[in-house]
């Protein structure tokens, strides 16, 4: 994934097929995060369902279902891509970008929490169920970060090693 033409507040990224594929299949899970998992209170266990509690997660159900509805609209439906079958265009505006950052995040985090929350030091033993998941918090994850640095340089800040390779 690379970045061709930045105007104004509009992105024009290019795809690989095996990109589209990896972002349609990544769009395709969310929401993955469940709504319980939001809590009002730090100490309280997830699906603890006290006070404002089950306020949270209606608003956190109807976001979900929202930001499905648009991020479906952009993406899942192909209206936006355009190409060949090899290459593909993506254009976005600065707002789509952040709801595709979001959805990429609730997949990348319901991914953490279907593998039990693991500490960032311990690697779990990988199997079928364990091993799928891992890669999509790591594909989330690389969408995520090309994603960010986009915005960034269209911000014009600087970021520390930034890497000199721009494709996904």
């Amino acid at each position: 994934m690379k970045v061709l033409r930045k105007i104004t507040d509009a992105f024009t990224f290019e795809l690989d097929w095996i990109e589209r594929v990896q972002l349609d299949e990544l769009l395709r899970r969310y929401p993955l995060t469940p709504p319980a998992h939001h809590r009002i209170a730090r100490g309280t266990e997830p699906g603890q369902r006290s006070g404002d509690q089950p306020l949270l997660e209606e608003a956190m159900a109807a976001h979900q279902q929202e930001l499905r509805e648009k991020v479906q609209g952009l993406l899942v439906s192909g209206r936006r891509f355009t190409g060949d079958g090899d290459k593909y265009l993506l254009t976005l505006q600065g707002e789509e970008i952040e709801w595709l950052l979001q959805a990429l995040n609730d997949v990348r985090v319901g991914c953490w929490i279907q593998l039990g929350c693991p500490e960032e030091e311990s690697q779990a033993d990988l199997d079928p169920f364990t091993a799928g998941y891992h890669l999509l918090m790591e594909t989330a994850l690389q969408f995520e970060v090309f994603l960010l640095q986009a915005l960034h340089e269209r911000d014009g800040s600087t970021q520390p090693d930034a890497p000199a390779d721009r494709e996904l």
